[in-house]
This record gives structure tokens, C-alpha cells and sequence, in this order.
């Protein structure tokens, strides 16, 4: 499947231009931003000619979509992903630009059709120095719709390592069926891994959130 590159975008285009220097296997770098006033967005206008520039070189499309300050940017910015996410696996960089944007632009990946959540990534990287977070969007809408006995369940096998149900019987004073039930959800859910009865978090999951 092809790849592509969702990046907020503000006044600086260097986390961008450093992750798609690497050889990461875009086919289309597609960059969001806000426009706020004119004089400002000249600004964003600048450091995405820079991105256009080594995207061509490098064999990429690239596009610029600019959104304005309405009830609607949302909605607007979940149609982009969608659009590129039909096609594509989609990856999504915070990288700069308002807060309001990147708030907005990490919203918007969580209400996606599930058709396409599968597909898409959110990627934040670490400013003036290596370092990133990726979490697939799937997993993190799973994470935030736990309810909270799931959380305390979750914390408790991450604190511990391993956990057989009866652990949970004992030290949170949960009823057996439902240390099953809650267990066996979370590991369906691939938050958990399950093996001969013993609970452990998921590594991908553990490298993630602890």
C-alpha cells in the first residue's frame, strides 16, 4: 500500500524536511495549516516552498491545504485524512504550527471513519534533539474510550508484569467474572497480552504509555 505524510505545519519546516530526508517511503507529503491573517501565512507559504522543493527532488508529491479558524476545521481536517487514507497508510506528524492546529489534527485522527483508523499513525517528534513517539490511532482511541475500572485494571498489570485473574480478585476486589471479562476484552483489544490464563501489557502498548 502506499504512504503518505499529514504534517502541521506553522513557521518551520525543519522536522518535516528531517523525516522526509531519511528515505521514509512517502509517495505524498500533504501539509495543514491555519490561516490566521495574510501576513502570517506568507510565513507558512515560505517554509513550504522549502518542503515542496526537496519533495520534488526526493519524487514525492506534495501539497499545501490551508484551513480557516471556523466551527468547522475539524470536520474539515478529518476529510483530509479520510481522503488520503482510502489510498493510503497514512502517517500523522504533529510537527509545528498553533497549538490550536495540532489539538485540532489530533482530534480530528481519533473520529475517523474506522474504515481508515487502522491505516493511520500519529507521530511526534522530539525538537532539537532524536527522539519520537508513534502510536497507532486505533490504539489510542481504544485507550481513551477504557472505562475506568479498565484504566485501574490496565495500571495494575503494568505495574506488576504478570496477572492471573484471581490477582485481580485479590488485590482490587473484583469479582471473578468480571476480572475475566475485563481481561479478556483488553487483550482482544491487543491492550493486553494473553497467554495460558497469565495478562501482560502488549510491547508495543508498554513502549507507548510506560
Amino acid at each position: 500500500m502506499n504512504k503518505a505524510l499529514i504534517a502541521t505545519l506553522g513557521f518551520d519546516a525543519d522536522l518535516i524536511l528531517r523525516r522526509i530526508r531519511f528515505g521514509r517511503g512517502y509517495l505524498k507529503i500533504k501539509c495543514i495549516s491555519l490561516r490566521v491573517d495574510e501576513q502570517s501565512f506568507k510565513r507558512v507559504e515560505t517554509a513550504y516552498s522549502t518542503i515542496k522543493f526537496i519533495a520534488e527532488k526526493l519524487g514525492m508529491a506534495s501539497e499545501l491545504r490551508s484551513f480557516s479558524l471556523t466551527r468547522g476545521l475539524i470536520r474539515s481536517i478529518i476529510e483530509e485524512i479520510e481522503n488520503e487514507a482510502a489510498y493510503s497508510e497514512v502517517e500523522i506528524l504533529l510537527s509545528g504550527g498553533p497549538r490550536l492546529l495540532v489539538i485540532a489534527t489530533f482530534i480530528a485522527t481519533l473520529l475517523i471513519d474506522p474504515l481508515f483508523i487502522d491505516r493511520v499513525t500519529i507521530i511526534v517528534e522530539g525538537e532539537g534533539f532524536e527522539g519520537e513517539i508513534r502510536a497507532p490511532a486505533s490504539w489510542l482511541k481504544k485507550i481513551i474510550e477504557l472505562s475506568g475500572d479498565e484504566i485501574e485494571i490496565l495500571n495494575y498489570v503494568a505495574g506488576v508484569e504478570r496477572v492471573k485473574p484471581s490477582d485481580l480478585v485479590r488485590d482490587l476486589r473484583i469479582p471473578k467474572a468480571t476480572a475475566y471479562k475485563k481481561l479478556r476484552k483488553l487483550a482482544k483489544h491487543n491492550i493486553l497480552r494473553e497467554e495460558d490464563n497469565v495478562f501482560t501489557v502488549s510491547e508495543h502498548l508498554l513502549s507507548i504509555l510506560y
